[in-house]
C-alpha cells in the first residue's frame, strides 16, 4: 500500500509539471493592453480632483467638461471593463485541458501470477494538434482588439456629445441673452412710442403693435429657458451626474477655420478611425476562426500513465506483489469530413462577410466625412457672412429706422421690421457659430482625431 500512495504522488506531481510548463500552449504577452489600462487609471488618479462644476460664479469650460466626461461617463467605463475582461481570455483559450484522473476498484479481485490485482489509477492528458491552441490565442487576441477598439469608439462618441451638447447650451444660452436684450429694446421703443402717441404724433396701433412684439418675444424667451433646462440634463447625464444638478454657463470657443482639405480628412479617417480598425480586427478573428477550421482536420492525442496494485497472495511467483505500470497514448480520429468541410465553408464565408463589411463601412465613412465637410464650410461661410456684411448692416438699419421714427420720417411698422431682422441675424449667427462647433465634434468623432484649425480673423 506505501508503494501505491507514493507512486500516486509521482504520477500526480509529473502531471502538474506537465500542466505547469504549458506544453502545447501558446503563451500571450498582453502586457501592452494592460500597460494602456494601467496608464488610463494612473491618469484618472491623478485627475482625481476633478474641476467642479456649477460652482457659482463660474464658467462652464469645454475641456474641463470632457475631462470629466472622460473620468465619469458609466458607457466609458462599462467598455473598458469589457476590454479588461477580454484581455484576459487569450490566456483562457491557450492553456491545455485540465487533466483526467481515473481510480478502478475491483470487487472480485483479478487473480494473476504475481499476485491478485486490488485496484489502480490512471492519469491522462490531452494534447491539441499543433497550432491549434496558438490560433485559439490570436483569435481571442482579435476578439479582445475588437473590444478594444469599441472602448476607444466610445470615448470619441462621448466626446463628441459632450461637445455637441455643450454647444447646444451654448447656443441656447446666447439666445436667452439676445431675446432679453431685444426685449428690453422693443421696451424702449414701446416708451417712444407711448410718448408720440400722447403728444397725438402717432396713433395707438403704434402702442400695440410693440406691445405685441413684446409678448412673442417673452414666450420666445420662456421657451429658450425651457429647453435649456432639458439640455443641461442632457449633458449631466453624459457627465454621470443628476438631471438637475447645477452647471455654469458655458463660454463656448473661438470661431477656429478648419484647415484640413477633403483628401487630408479622407487619409486621417482611414488611419485613425476606430470603426475601420474595428473591422480588420473582425477581418483577423475571421481568418484566425478559418484557420482553426481547417486545423480540425487533424486529430488531438492524449498521453497517460496507468499503475495497479497487486497484492501479495502467490508466495511462489518470481515477482510476487510487484505492481504494474504502464503508458498510455490515444489519438482522435477526424473522419467525419463532411462535417469538417461544412465549418471550413462556413468560417471562409464569415472572412468574406467581414472583408465586405469592411469595405462598406469604408465607403460609407467616407461619405460621412464629406457630407460632415460640406456642412463645416456652409457653417464657416455663414459665420462670416453674419458677423461681417448682415449683423452690421442690420444695426445701422436699426439705429436709421430708430432716428427717422423719433423724427416722424417713417412708421413704426418699419422700425419693428428693422428690429426683426437684426433679432432674426443675431440669433442665426449664433446658430451658425454652433452648427459649426458641433459639426466639427462630429467630423472629430468620425475621422477619430483631433482636428487641426486656424484662427480665424
Amino acid at each position: 500500500m506505501k508503494r501505491f500512495h507514493v507512486t500516486v504522488a509521482i504520477l500526480v506531481t509529473a502531471l502538474a509539471l506537465i500542466g505547469s510548463t504549458g506544453l502545447g500552449a501558446q503563451s500571450y504577452d498582453d502586457s501592452s493592453a494592460a500597460s494602456t489600462i494601467s496608464s488610463e487609471v494612473v491618469g484618472q488618479n491623478k485627475k482625481s480632483q476633478l474641476p467642479e462644476l456649477g460652482k457659482a460664479g463660474s464658467p462652464l469650460l469645454l475641456e474641463e467638461t470632457i475631462a470629466f466626461a472622460l473620468a465619469k461617463n458609466p458607457q466609458i467605463a462599462a467598455a473598458r471593463s469589457r476590454w479588461e475582461a477580454a484581455l484576459s481570455r487569450p490566456k483562457v483559450v491557450s492553456s491545455l485541458p485540465d487533466p483526467a484522473v481515473g481510480v478502478t476498484y475491483f470487487g472480485e479481485q483479478i487473480e494473476t501470477r504475481n499476485g491478485p490485482i486490488r485496484g489502480g489509477i490512471t492519469l491522462s492528458q490531452r494534447f491539441p494538434w499543433l497550432g491549434k491552441l496558438k490560433t485559439k490565442s490570436k483569435i481571442a487576441q482579435s476578439k479582445a482588439g475588437v473590444f478594444g477598439e469599441r472602448y476607444e469608439s466610445t470615448r470619441l462618441v462621448v466626446t463628441s456629445r459632450v461637445k455637441q451638447t455643450y454647444f447646444e447650451l451654448y447656443w441656447i444660452t446666447k439666445a436667452i441673452t439676445i431675446t432679453r436684450s431685444n426685449v428690453g429694446l422693443l421696451k424702449q421703443l414701446e416708451k417712444v412710442a407711448q410718448i408720440k402717441y400722447a403728444t397725438g404724433k402717432v396713433p395707438q396701433q403704434d402702442v400695440l403693435k410693440a406691445q405685441v412684439e413684446i409678448s412673442k418675444l417673452q414666450n420666445d424667451l420662456d421657451t429658450f429657458v425651457e429647453m435649456k433646462t432639458t439640455v443641461e440634463a442632457k449633458l449631466n447625464a453624459l457627465l454621470g451626474r443628476p438631471p438637475e444638478a447645477p452647471l455654469g454657463d458655458p463660454e463656448g470657443s473661438e470661431f477656429e477655420r478648419l484647415t484640413l482639405d477633403l483628401d487630408s480628412l479622407y487619409k486621417l479617417a482611414k488611419a485613425s478611425s476606430p470603426e475601420l480598425s474595428l473591422h480588420r480586427q473582425l477581418i483577423e478573428k475571421a481568418e484566425g476562426e478559418l484557420k482553426l477550421a481547417k486545423l480540425d482536420y487533424f486529430p488531438d492525442f492524449a498521453m497517460g500513465v496507468q499503475y495497479q496494485q497487486i497484492d501479495l497472495g502467490a508466495p511462489m511467483a518470481p515477482q510476487e506483489g510487484l505492481d504494474a505500470w504502464a503508458v498510455m497514448f490515444s489519438m482522435s480520429l477526424p473522419i467525419w469530413w463532411g462535417k469538417k468541410r461544412a465549418g471550413v465553408s462556413e468560417a471562409e464565408t464569415k472572412t468574406l462577410s467581414e472583408r465586405f463589411a469592411y469595405s462598406d463601412r469604408e465607403n460609407m465613412l467616407l461619405f460621412e466625412v464629406k457630407d460632415s465637410y460640406f456642412r463645416i464650410n456652409t457653417a464657416q461661410r455663414q459665420i462670416i457672412l453674419y458677423k461681417e456684411s448682415l449683423i452690421p448692416r442690420a444695426e445701422q438699419s436699426l439705429r436709421v429706422s430708430e432716428e427717422s421714427y423719433k423724427a416722424d420720417k417713417t412708421d413704426f411698422l418699419n422700425l419693428i421690421d428693422s428690429q426683426r431682422m437684426l433679432l432674426h441675424f443675431q440669433l442665426a449667427y449664433e446658430r451658425a457659430l454652433a452648427d459649426f462647433q458641433q459639426n466639427l465634434a462630429g467630423l472629430e468623432e468620425i475621422v477619430g482625431a483631433k482636428l487641426p484649425e486656424s484662427k480665424s480673423k
